[in-house]
């Protein structure tokens, strides 16, 4: 789903206009300073399928404790509260940010060197954890 907004004429009610500088013709596609022009408004309308499609065959082949009961729960894209997404199988267990990280230093056998905090969390980037497994030898950087 992507929701387009087209607030050109609110822009223009408070004297703003849209002055792009732009390294490429669809650069912007989708920006809220017009109209969608019909390529892109194609282009767009081709995205939601395919991708749902492929989340679909991933949650299938990666949560196998789902049932097909579970997996039509959510199938049409809806948002679910923690608890009801432990009910449906999606996922393992609940916590919060420490649990995860805990988990992935589990997994990953990677922890944090204790003198050093978390280098990164991102909403974008990756998590990047510092680890010093033996004192005198180089840091080494993981990322996950």
């Amino acid at each position: 789903m992507f929701n387009h907004f087209n607030l050109q004429d609110a822009m223009a009610q408070l004297n703003l206009v849209s002055d792009p500088v732009k390294s490429g013709a669809k650069i912007d596609m989708g920006t809220v300073t017009g109209s969608l022009d019909e390529e892109t408004r194609s282009s767009f309308n081709r995205w939601p399928t395919p991708i749902a499609t492929h989340l679909h065959r991933r949650i299938k082949e990666r949560r196998t404790q789902m049932t097909a009961e579970d997996r039509l729960a959510v199938h049409d894209g809806r948002v679910v509260i923690a608890s009801e997404a432990l009910a449906l199988h999606l996922v393992d267990r609940l916590g919060y940010l420490h649990d995860a990280i805990a988990e992935v230093e589990q997994m990953t056998g990677v922890s944090r060197c204790g003198s050093c905090p978390l280098t990164s969390i991102g909403v974008s980037g990756p998590l990047s954890l510092c680890h010093r497994p033996e004192s005198g030898t180089a840091e080494r950087r993981h990322t996950i």
